[in-house]
């Protein structure tokens, strides 16, 4: 308030104008008054007014600034501001810990999964220019196709997971950008999720097929490297058909029921949505899951079993475990770790166990690892080769 308005105050004062000098403190009080008071005045001055003496000095006085009843609604409303600030600052907080802070740990995952990508296609490209050249490694096509097969892979999966990260990074900056203009906003009684909700539900089927394309390509590295161990034989080309088409169905399923909480779902999806809730609706979602787990385990027991066959077919031979035997041991204990690490994500993405923060980081940092897992495969077999061979030189 500047001066001039406390002067017109006190000209309202006087006796011939008592009804009016009521509305006017009625007013100033509160517009003026009971937010601050509101705000935190020490409790032994409840009440503060002010007038302007005749030297436009302005004094300060006790009155009773108290609303009527009738004049509650303005103290209420402020009351209202400051519960509708503390939820926004509640979902601020929902939004830093279960997506800020996870997507920074997926951040730094993409750049080590950058690195590994450059890395492992140089690696490819310049081994294959090499063995042309070596007149004892003839370059057949065989093995270009193999190579160029490998290096796309890597490549295909790069771009996938780089393609869900930046949706993510989308899907923050719109979250955050309606937490702001809801805070800044007049009060509403309007959910501040449901913007969020309707701009997201396309990103987040886009990003739920970017995921099931990646770990697809995943679990047919598995199978591929199982059907290549034992061998290419007629029983092994049916056991991989089959582990294949299941874990292809499963996924399809996932997908097709994850149309249903959309805005516009097929009509029997939006049926079945209707009819099935709550834990019911996570099955499609962990059955995919635990498909992929129940290929990664079966394909390293059948990897451990051609380990057994080699190490008991070398023994009382040859000194040591040999090059094949090692070489399988790396796969083994990788797809052991791996198929571990897809049993804790069946169990930690659920967040009615973990809790919703936990899911949360669950998924930022599992679907980078399953990205980066087919190549790195190959890279720790490429090392553990280059090792025996530099052991071999050496002795």
């Amino acid at each position: 308030m500047t001066r001039a308005d406390l002067q017109h105050a006190e000209d309202r004062t006087s006796p011939s104008c008592a009804p009016m000098t009521e509305c006017m403190w009625r007013w100033l009080t509160t517009r003026y008054i009971c937010p601050i008071v509101g705000q935190g005045f020490p409790a032994a001055t409840p009440t503060l007014a002010w007038l302007s003496d005749t030297n436009d000095n302005v004094s300060v006085r006790h009155l009773d600034i108290t609303p009527p009843l009738n004049d509650s609604s303005v103290c209420d409303q402020y009351k209202s501001s400051q519960l509708v600030h503390s939820s926004h600052m509640a979902d601020l907080r929902v939004v830093s810990s279960q997506h800020t802070f996870p997507l920074l740990l997926e951040t730094a995952l993409l750049a080590v999964f950058t690195v590994q990508t450059v890395y492992f296609v140089c690696h490819r490209c310049l081994s294959s220019d090499t063995n042309r050249d070596q007149p004892s490694h003839r370059h057949t096509t065989q093995h270009r196709l193999r190579v160029d097969s490998l290096v796309g892979l890597a490549l295909c999966l790069y771009l996938l997971l780089l393609a869900y990260w930046a949706i993510d990074v989308a899907i923050l900056h719109q979250e955050l950008s309606i937490l702001i203009r809801s805070e800044s906003s007049p009060l509403s009684d309007v959910d501040v999720y449901a913007p969020i909700e309707r701009v997201r539900t396309m990103e987040k089927y886009i990003q739920a097929t970017l995921q099931v394309m990646i770990w697809i390509a995943g679990d047919s590295v598995a199978l591929w490297r199982a059907y290549v161990v034992l061998g290419k034989g007629y029983r092994m080309k049916v056991l991989t058909a089959s582990l294949l088409f299941i874990d292809f169905g499963a996924y399809v399923s996932h997908l097709v029921y994850y149309t249903s909480p959309s805005q516009d779902p097929p009509l029997f999806m939006g049926r079945l949505w209707e009819r099935v809730s709550g834990p019911i609706s996570v099955v499609p979602y962990m059955t995919a899951a635990s498909a992929t787990a129940f290929v990664q385990l079966a394909t390293t027991s059948l990897i451990s079993y051609k380990a057994w066959l080699v190490w008991t077919s070398r023994k009382g031979l040859f000194c040591g475990p040999g090059r094949v035997f090692r070489t399988l041991a790396a796969v083994i204990e990788s797809g052991l770790l791996y198929t571990l690490l897809w049993i804790w994500y069946i169990i930690g993405s659920n967040d009615r166990v973990t809790g919703p923060t936990a899911a949360a980081w669950v998924d930022y940092y599992m679907l980078p690892v399953t990205a980066m897992f087919p190549t790195l495969v190959v890279m720790v077999v490429a090392l553990q080769d280059s090792v025996l061979e530099g052991d071999g030189h050496s002795q």
